[in-house]
């Protein structure tokens, strides 16, 4: 159905290695690194859930 293809069809788009990297460039000690990459990956995870609803919105999806 529609409605479950557009749903599953995020889940290639989650930035997980920029969520990896910024755990790494905290280990390793590159805190200014590590706190850009985790701000951009925060704004990328927020833009990919406004989109998502925007989209089910725009297609009256009804996820349950």
């Amino acid at each position: 159905t529609p409605d479950i293809a557009l749903a599953t069809s995020v889940l290639y788009l989650v930035p997980g290695i920029p969520y990896l990297n910024s755990v790494s460039d905290f280990i390793n000690g590159h805190y200014i690194s590590a706190i850009s990459r985790l701000i951009q990956s925060c704004i990328m995870t927020v833009c990919l859930a406004v989109g998502l609803y925007i989209g089910l919105l725009l297609m009256n999806a009804q996820v349950v």
